[in-house]
């Protein structure tokens, strides 16, 4: 019987291995610790550091080991440590653990709490310190939050008044402040002087007893929070020890409560949160099972590690398993210019060689020997540090996609064709017009390579159709074509519920072959048609019908093709109609400025004829009045008495005369402005004046020629210089002012005010007459324009619609404005605005 007897080298090679494993294990709980760890020589030098720590700080482990961590340490902070590091050192204390702050890289601050010990050497001499460093940004930041709530709240109750009392080493309450009263709810007579545990019996033996009693014994404050049911209130009790008992201090913190259960209740949705996320992430793998697109992972070599669905439908089958890029070369394909494309070409090749992401449209070649048109997308995937782990490449399979765009672009050729011919040269000739609509018509017939192309106008009233235009049939059945369709009706060949549908806008696909709509009619030997509607006025709507291509009929492509064709050929035919409007607006336009011409013409002839033989007329009544006023004088008193009433008479005559003749003269000076208005020979002859001293003028004329109205002026108190032209400035006002007289009732006043903001000058004249609707004021400023509806106060209505529209063109040369404010029945505001001088 052998035994096995250990011998010293043995032993020494299992301590070497224990302690091998030892240092492992210590250099994994090093570098993975989830706090930042780190060996520093006793003059600061950082010799080790683990990852967390380089993290915390914001430092490579290089980097950081060039630094001290005096040199991080925020200045603040550096001494409180240093004096616990010299501590250490001198044997006063073991270890210590204090909270500060060190200075990132980035030149932000990060809260720590560091924890250091330190290893000495066998002769007791320092080697170097273990320090522990954990990050406390998490809680520094809570700590804010919960800090700048405790200051909302602490804003909140110093707006109130807390409760606080005092009592004496015998318990009795020696004072309690009006909020103590509120919440003990005993009024202060009542407590006063008085054992506090007579008054409240319940608190014996409770929390807020013991703490009493501790405070009272130990002369220690204390601190305690408590429910309070009665009140529903949670309080902070804070009492401390004074020199004949104690004070208490009590504060309501149940906001603070609140905002614990709040933030309990974050944490709460939060890990909910993050629960949904993980579900979110096993919806999102069952959705990359489902996805219409196919997808492939690999690994950094190239070696297949996930294929969806999608990729075996577009292969055909499943790919071999390659181990490397490389043996996907059988598989690559052609370039679209029909190269053959070489694994080095592909996606997921350069995704995993030089990380650059492609955008590739290749040609492929199935399992089943068909070829595919696929686009594929690659990516590289990385880790943490940023090196290449893999690629995952996307493949969308787009055959049937680009031979629907091939197709599209043909058909766009075809309707590029037919919009130029829309985009000739339009003309009115009848002729040319149907060459245009036939034109299309052929073009429309070569986009859908059918046998027919058909185009009708159909009367709205009588559904009477009119044929305009055919294409694709023979000979013979064309001329049977145009003569039955010719004074035909459109129920001679459709079916009242598909006129119906057609009316409302609808297009319409009938097998005539399998079941016409009307028995015995002729339809030109068709199978399938496709009418398209457009409704084009309200007296006339057209339809297109094209012949389906085989018997499989029309696709919605083909039907949303032919509606657009339908536009265009509405296009061409609104282009004619609209060409044949123009030209007769055209020559109304011409009638009409001919018409206006000759007017302004006669207006300018016939306002200077006047001015000569009313002037004589005007002259004339004031030399009758002079002598009649001579003649009173010198008649003898027999005679006076006798022919005083043919005088009077005659006077009145003559003073009813000459206001007519002034109202005329109004009426001649307005179409002399109208006439030099149009001739552009309005002359103004601009000088710096006051506009106060304008308005004050015009303001007293109507006063005088009104002295039973009552007109008022507010004035500013400095002048409004201008530059203007003071007599035309005048007409402007006067003219306010005399429209104010006319249309307001007499019992109410005129007011008129000028002010002054900034560089502008405004005058305004208000009355309290009948008011201008939205409709009237918008045209009041047209020449001739008279408000239809509003009876005059006062004074004559002799008026050609002039006044104001001369005014605007004043108030416009000199640079100014004007306009009005009006509500009915409330009266109206004049105004005008001129830069100051």
């Amino acid at each position: 019987m052998n035994s096995r007897k250990s011998t010293p080298n043995h032993r020494v090679s299992a301590t070497a291995r224990q302690a091998a494993r030892m240092a492992e294990q210590f250099r994994a709980t090093f570098e993975q610790a989830a706090v930042g760890m780190a060996h520093v020589d006793p003059t600061g030098r950082w010799l080790r550091v683990n990852q967390k720590l380089c993290a915390i700080v914001g430092y490579r482990r290089e980097e950081l080991q060039e630094l001290t961590f005096q040199e991080i340490t925020y200045p603040p902070d550096l001494d409180n440590d240093l004096e616990l590091l010299a501590q250490l050192v001198a044997g006063e204390i073991e270890t210590y653990s204090l909270e500060k702050r060190y200075i990132r890289k980035d030149g932000a601050l990060v809260w720590v709490n560091l924890t250091v010990a330190l290893v000495r050497t066998a002769e007791g001499a320092p080697d170097f310190f273990i320090a522990v460093v954990e990050d406390l940004s998490a809680r520094k930041h809570l700590e804010g939050v919960v800090s700048a709530a405790a200051e909302r709240l602490t804003d909140v109750l110093d707006s109130m008044t807390d409760a606080f009392f005092t009592i004496d080493r015998d318990w009795h309450c020696t004072y309690l402040n009006p909020a103590g009263e509120h919440l003990l709810q005993q009024p202060a007579d009542a407590v006063l002087g008085r054992d506090i545990w007579d008054i409240y019996p319940q608190f014996i033996e409770t929390n807020i007893w013991h703490a009493c009693q501790h405070v009272m014994a130990e002369c220690q404050p204390a601190t305690i929070e408590e429910y309070f049911p009665a009140i529903d209130l949670w309080v902070e009790i804070r009492m401390n020890p004074t020199a004949d008992g104690m004070s208490v201090f009590i504060r309501d913190i149940s906001a603070r409560r609140r905002a614990e259960r709040e933030r309990a209740d974050l944490l709460a949705r939060e890990q909910a949160a993050r629960h949904a996320a993980e579900a979110a992430q096993r919806r999102l793998e069952a959705v990359l099972d489902v996805l219409p697109a196919g997808v492939i992972i690999t690994d950094a070599q190239g070696a297949i590690q996930i294929v969806n669905p999608e990729v075996r439908r577009i292969f055909a089958g499943d790919l071999p398993k390659a181990r490397i890029v490389a043996e996907y070369a059988q598989h690559a394909g052609w370039q679209m210019d029909g190269r053959p494309l070489t694994a080095d070409e592909l996606g997921l090749t350069r995704a995993l060689t030089d990380a650059t992401e492609r955008d590739q449209e290749v040609e492929i070649l199935a399992l089943d020997g068909t070829r595919r048109l696929i686009n594929n997308n690659s990516a590289p995937l990385r880790d943490e540090n940023g090196a290449i782990t893999g690629a995952v490449t996307a493949f969308l399979d787009v055959t049937e996609r680009r031979r629907m765009a091939q197709r599209e672009r043909a058909a766009l050729r075809a309707l590029l064709t037919m919009a130029q011919t829309i985009a000739l040269p339009a003309t009115d000739d009848e002729a040319a017009s149907h060459d245009g609509v036939q034109r299309v018509v052929e073009l429309v017939q070569e986009v859908f390579g059918g046998v027919y192309t058909g185009y009708t106008q159909i009367d709205t009233l009588t559904n009477a159709v009119h044929p305009l235009a055919v294409a694709g049939l023979s000979e013979v059945i064309e001329a049977r074509w145009w003569r039955n369709l010719r004074g035909a009706h459109l129920s001679d060949f459709a079916t009242p519920d598909i006129i119906a549908r057609l009316q409302a806008g609808e297009t319409v696909q009938v097998d005539l072959a399998a079941q016409p709509p009307i028995p015995g009619q002729d339809y030109f030997d068709l199978h399938t048609v496709l009418i398209i509607p457009a409704v084009f006025t309200t007296e006339t709507w057209c339809v297109l019908t094209i012949e389906a291509q085989g018997e499989a009929g029309f696709n919605a492509e083909d039907i949303e093709l032919a509606q657009g064709a339908m536009h265009l050929m509405t296009l061409v035919v609104e282009r004619d109609r609209l060409l044949q409007e123009r030209e007769r607006a055209r020559a109304q336009t011409l009638a009409l400025a001919t018409t206006q011409k000759q007017m302004d013409e006669f207006l300018g002839i016939a306002s200077h004829e006047l001015r000569s033989p009313l002037t004589a007329v005007q002259m004339s009544v004031q030399l009758a009045a002079m002598r009649l006023n001579r003649l009173r004088p010198a008649l003898s008193p027999e005679s006076a008495v006798a022919v005083a009433p043919q005088l009077d008479q005659l006077a009145t005559l003559l003073d009813r005369a000459g206001r007519q003749v002034q109202r005329m003269d109004r009426l001649v000076h307005d179409l002399l402005d109208l006439s030099r208005i149009d001739a552009g020979s309005l002359a103004l002859r601009l000088t710096p004046y006051d506009l106060v001293q304008v308005v004050r003028e015009a303001v007293e004329e109507q006063r005088e020629a009104a002295p039973d109205r009552i007109i008022t002026l507010a004035l500013p108190p400095t002048p409004a210089p201008v530059q203007a032209d003071a007599d035309r400035i005048g007409q402007v006002v006067t003219n306010f002012l005399t429209n104010a007289l006319k249309y307001a009732p007499a019992d109410r006043p005129i007011a008129v005010a000028v002010t002054q903001v900034g560089c502008e000058a405004r005058v305004a004249v208000t009355d309290r007459g009948p008011g201008l609707s939205s409709e009237q004021q918008a045209r009041l400023w047209e020449r001739f324009y008279r408000v239809p509806g509003i009876a005059q106060q006062h004074g004559s209505g002799a008026s050609l619609g002039l006044g104001l529209y001369i005014c605007a063109t004043i108030i416009a040369r000199h640079n100014g404005q004007i306009g009005v404010t009006s509500t009915v029945g409330a009266g109206s505001t004049f105004w005008f605005t001129l830069p100051c001088a």
